[in-house]
């Protein structure tokens, strides 16, 4: 579970009466010959490739020598999600204006969010566009325009970018 493009949380069921464990993650469907001790049943491996095959290979220690069979489950990381190079707010008025950001070469998607907040959102509105034009600002009112793009598979975000923008005071006629 949480797979990035250079870490994972891997964990695994307790066995009763174990005295503990032995982990290994390599880039080889082949278990080692030993691997990392522990008494616990998680692992957080950080430092990886991205967009890598990887094993994770677990072995029971049932003594102080005897351990059984690996148990070895395969994962990938996900390639890097850069976010887009920039995002700016155009045309901007006293209700509305036009969001733009730069196509990421490898996204599947983007998120956006508008918001009068400078820190960015948990999570925003999905689109496969480059633009987003909200209408119903309000005027004088400072705004920001938060941005990051989606990656393969859905869960691989870029960080956020933003941009600040002001609308107008005059409402049009």
């Amino acid at each position: 579970a949480g797979i990035t493009s250079s870490s994972a949380n891997i964990s695994w069921t307790a066995v009763a009466g174990s005295q503990g464990y032995e982990y290994a993650v390599t880039a080889s469907a082949t278990p080692p010959a030993s691997g990392t001790s522990t008494t616990g049943t998680t692992h957080n491996p950080t430092g990886l490739s991205p967009a890598t095959a990887y094993y994770i290979h677990i072995r029971n220690k049932c003594s102080a020598t005897d351990f059984s069979n690996w148990r070895s489950t395969p994962f990938s990381t996900y390639m890097v999600c850069n976010a887009p190079a920039t995002v700016a707010a155009n045309n901007v008025m006293s209700n509305d204006a036009d969001i733009v950001w730069v196509a990421v070469t490898g996204a599947s998607g983007y998120e956006y969010a508008v918001t009068t907040s400078a820190t960015p959102p948990a999570s925003g509105t999905y689109t496969t566009s480059t633009t987003y034009s909200p209408s119903t600002l309000v005027p004088s009112t400072v705004y920001y325009a938060h941005v990051r793009s989606v990656c393969t598979p859905s869960t691989n975000f870029s960080p956020w970018i933003s941009t600040t923008f002001t609308t107008l005071t005059c409402i049009a006629p």
